[in-house]
């Protein structure tokens, strides 16, 4: 169950908000309502960690932090491991706060009151997660562990993870109507990012070693969703600049002060997190929501071109006029739903091309997504450029998605929409 002084704020969000709106107390509350503190992100957050007698230590995030000259808002995984990396002095450590991984957790709604199980929350690819974990944090850590201590980090990780989850639940069901939502029919879920965190073994001034430490971080809006409800197209840019030479051409350039990881992709850890800001601050605002990475590699006739990789938190697809399918095979990192979709192309009728995707064939393109473990599929509707003239930046339109009528209207599907919904109906859900 939730702890007491918790579920009492619970109850006062709840008072407080059924008396300013006027409805029945349990109907309908606001999304992205801050417990405590309006600059929080998420409205729900809870940490957890294991003790060295075994117990599981857990503190709700209802408040901002703040760490000498830095304000860190830890309902945001990337905030908090940062946090922690400061806290513990990590920051100058390979790998910073160490290895981690996330994943999305559906509670399905509906619930009975009395279902204290974990048997309606859907883990999605908790093994390939937790795996993905155990060989990042064994490369950040020189393979320095045995295999009963990695064992062991994998069993207190599902621990951390099924607790988080018993109190995101618990929580859930205290604020939705869960009477109302069982008369409807309808199937909804809350989303819940669950990140794990193992920091490896640090020497302290002391003279002593910490042990290797396992953490885990929940975050949810706690808002209803349905299943198959069809997210909006985005907007992304593509993290490169585009300039004149002398002679008045526009040529591509890669700004080489930016962080890139496309040497080491495949392992996750906290302290990109923290250098991929420089990305996010140059590239990304209110209406950019992602940024495609690049690197300049020859093709198969020796010819030097850019090539799209990822995106700063997700996987990068393309589909081709012709039906085929493209993603990056190297430089990137291979995440859960990108194996999902690779496993899902022959049922809606897709083929797979393992070439590279090589902007300069953007005009072949006829839809351009994205895949990420808490979005699933995302389609982006546009992808801009930044162009530079003089000290003004200027962002244009580099490719956008054609299509006749809008989107979700009859007879116009995009593809890639075909395949969230087959991979929903894939997990359990019916569609």
């Amino acid at each position: 169950m939730a702890p007491f002084c918790w579920t009492i704020s619970l109850l006062l969000m709840m008072i407080q908000t059924a008396s300013a709106t006027k409805l029945p107390l349990g109907v309908s509350i606001p999304p992205r309502l801050s417990l405590a503190d309006s600059n929080l992100k998420f409205r729900w957050c809870e940490t957890a960690s294991i003790d060295e007698s075994g117990k599981i230590i857990t503190e709700s995030i209802t408040n901002t932090q703040q760490l000498g000259d830095q304000t860190y808002d830890r309902s945001q995984s990337p905030q908090w491991m940062e946090y922690i990396e400061r806290k513990e002095d990590r920051l100058g450590d390979e790998g910073g706060a160490g290895a981690y991984d996330t994943m999305r957790c559906d509670i399905v709604f509906p619930i009975t009151s009395k279902d204290e199980s974990n048997d309606n929350v859907v883990v999605w690819g908790e093994d390939f997660h937790l795996s993905r974990l155990k060989r990042s944090y064994t490369a950040l850590h020189n393979q320095q562990d045995t295999d009963q201590e990695l064992e062991e980090a994998i069993q207190d990780s599902k621990k951390i993870i099924n607790h988080l989850l018993s109190l995101a639940k618990a929580d859930a069901k205290t604020i939705h109507d869960l009477k109302q939502m069982e008369s409807s029919g309808e199937t909804f879920i809350v989303l819940v990012r669950v990140t794990i965190l193992w920091s490896p073994p640090k020497q302290l001034k002391s003279g002593t070693c910490t042990p290797l430490r396992i953490r885990g971080h929940a975050c949810s809006s706690f808002q209803l969703q349905y299943p198959s409800k069809v997210p909006s197209p985005m907007t992304a840019s593509l993290a490169v600049q585009l300039r004149e030479d002398e002679s008045g051409r526009s040529q591509f350039v890669i700004d080489e002060t930016m962080p890139t990881r496309h040497a080491d992709p495949q392992n996750k850890i906290a302290s990109w997190c923290r250098q991929r800001k420089q990305l996010q601050v140059t590239l990304k605002n209110s209406e950019i929501e992602e940024v495609l990475m690049v690197r300049e590699r020859e093709d198969h006739k020796g010819a030097k071109r850019l090539e799209i990789l990822e995106g700063l938190s997700s996987n990068v697809f393309v589909i081709l006029k012709d039906g085929t399918v493209r993603t990056a095979a190297e430089g990137c990192l291979h995440g859960y739903v990108r194996h999902l979709v690779l496993s899902l192309l022959d049922q809606c009728g897709l083929k797979f091309d393992p070439r590279p995707i090589f902007v300069d064939e953007s005009s072949e393109w006829e839809e351009v997504f994205i895949t990420s473990s808490s979005r699933l599929i995302y389609p982006i509707e546009e992808v801009i450029i930044v162009s530079s003239s003089g000290n003004e930046n200027e962002a244009k339109q580099f490719w956008k998605y054609r299509y006749q009528k809008s989107l979700g209207a009859k007879g116009q599907e995009m593809q890639c929409l075909a395949l969230r919904m087959q991979m929903l109906r894939s997990s359990g859900y019916k569609m």
